[in-house]
């Protein structure tokens, strides 16, 4: 039999970003831990768009004041994944 050659093209899977951030955040709350994953499993990178408001370490937000407190989520993929859709999300944090 003739050897038969075939091409097709292998595509990166793609992800989404999910944020689970605790309804009512108040001020007087002085830290709030919140869930920051990629369905792929990959690291997802975070920012504070906000720094007078929030902060962030790791997954756990420290509240320095009242107002509206804006992260940047971001995963670039990677060999096997596409880049994910960067995701804004804000809550306010109320005194």
């Amino acid at each position: 039999a003739p050897t038969v050659t075939r091409s097709f093209n292998i595509i990166q899977a793609s992800q989404t970003i999910n944020i689970t951030i605790p309804p009512d955040i108040t001020f007087a709350a002085s830290t709030v831990t919140i869930s920051i994953t990629a369905t792929s499993g990959l690291p997802v990178t975070t920012a504070v768009m906000t720094p007078s408001v929030c902060s962030l370490s790791g997954q756990v937000i420290t509240i320095l004041s009242a107002g509206t407190c804006t992260l940047n989520a971001n995963q670039p993929g990677n060999t096997y994944y596409a880049p994910a859709t960067t995701v804004l999300r804000s809550f306010i944090i109320t005194p």
